[in-house]
């Protein structure tokens, strides 16, 4: 479920593409950024999957989700949305991050993050005070986790889209108390962390014959799931997951120094927990496809547009290595991984890299991710 495109992939349990397919992420555009129709974004992840579904012959035995990070779903207690999903892009929040900042020292120590009005804490807590709500909130599920929950499954808040929250302790693996105080946020809000790959209910009747009863599993933040599917995950490989937005990410084993998580921030990184068992992510992240979009980048304007991009990245891989140590292996995916003038200036700027196998690396991912939920031996194995 990405910024731009929801898509589907069906792998055999071999790891084998069986079939792709993809719908337009059905944004609506507003003056300070974009919001989605929840139901509306559920109906275009159902149609991609059933398309790709429809596609193949075999039986479905296991479904995973990974999505974009920040935007999600806020629901009453009857399940039902009382406001739209706000762009993780959107500027509302940005009045409400900077007196989080204030009146929450810690927040970066105890969370990963720098107080931003990306953070869902502070969107949510910018939704409060305008009064933009149609009921109660009771519920907070991420955009993989109201997809999950529209199949049928169970409501569970995944470990690495929970630490793009604000509400999430990095160190406790569990909700911060003060971060929910903040946002206001009632008893029950959160949902009971787990890691991507948990089972997460089976699928209902819905979605296609062949799919029912399959088993769910919420994949994680979509960069994080993109290095699954690209095959970025032995110790020091470095991912640049190249969508709407781009991430580079790097896995780390904790516990981290005293003050690393704080240095991290300070150069521009989060620190976050990975889909990867029991590894958090290092990660760097700016817009880079959305600014791209409409641009000729065989112009001169287009390319120099490219290299100010690739040399963002740069930084970020600097900043990581400085945290980190050097990478030993740089992995390249994302569908603007493949516009040969991206492809270029990268190498030229970021300097030899391996290319991820498949286009559709975060897809792939959740694939995996699902067959891992319910054991299937191949995706266990990855």
């Amino acid at each position: 479920m990405g910024t731009t495109w929801c898509k589907a992939i069906v792998l055999d349990p071999d790891g084998d593409e069986l079939s792709l397919a993809r719908i337009a992420t059905p944004w609506k555009r507003v003056p300070t950024g974009a919001e989605v129709d929840l139901e509306e974004l559920a109906g275009a992840a159902l149609g991609a999957a059933r398309e790709a579904v429809e596609a193949t012959t075999g039986k479905v035995v296991a479904i995973g989700v990974t999505s974009m990070a920040e935007t999600g779903a806020l629901l009453d207690a009857q399940g039902q949305p009382v406001a739209p999903g706000i762009a993780w892009f959107d500027r509302r929040g940005e009045e409400q991050a900077e007196r989080l900042a204030a009146d929450l020292p810690t927040f970066t120590r105890h969370t990963g993050l720098p107080a931003s009005r990306t953070c869902t804490v502070a969107k949510h807590r910018w939704l409060w005070e305008k009064g933009e709500l149609t009921g109660t909130p009771a519920r907070w599920l991420n955009v993989a986790e109201w997809i999950v929950r529209t199949l049928g499954g169970e409501e569970v808040a995944e470990l690495s889209l929970a630490s793009r929250t604000g509400y999430l302790d990095l160190h406790d693996r569990d909700w911060w108390p003060l971060a929910a105080d903040w946002a206001q946020a009632p008893t029950g809000f959160l949902p009971r962390p787990v890691i991507a790959g948990t089972p997460a209910g089976r699928c209902a009747e819905g979605l296609h014959p062949r799919a029912t009863g399959a088993v769910l599993t919420v994949a994680g933040h979509d960069h994080l799931c993109a290095a699954v599917g690209a095959g970025a995950v032995r110790p020091g490989d470095l991912l640049d997951s190249c969508g709407t937005a781009e991430a580079l990410v790097r896995a780390l084993e904790p516990p981290l120094p005293e003050g690393i998580v704080e240095a991290a921030v300070e150069l521009g990184l989060t620190v976050g927990w990975h889909v990867l068992w029991q590894r958090l992510a290092l990660l760097g992240g700016f817009e880079s496809g959305r600014v791209l979009e409409g641009l000729d980048l065989e112009s001169p304007q287009g390319r120099a547009e490219v290299t100010r991009l690739a040399g963002r990245a740069a930084e970020l891989k600097l900043a990581i290595e400085q945290i980190a140590g050097p990478s030993h292996r740089l992995v390249v995916a994302g569908g603007w991984s493949l516009h040969p003038v991206v492809a270029s200036v990268k190498l030229e700027v970021l300097g030899r890299f391996e290319r991820g196998l498949h286009a559709e690396a975060g897809a792939r991912g959740a694939a995996v991710l699902g067959g891992v939920a319910s054991r299937v031996p191949a995706a266990e194995s990855v």
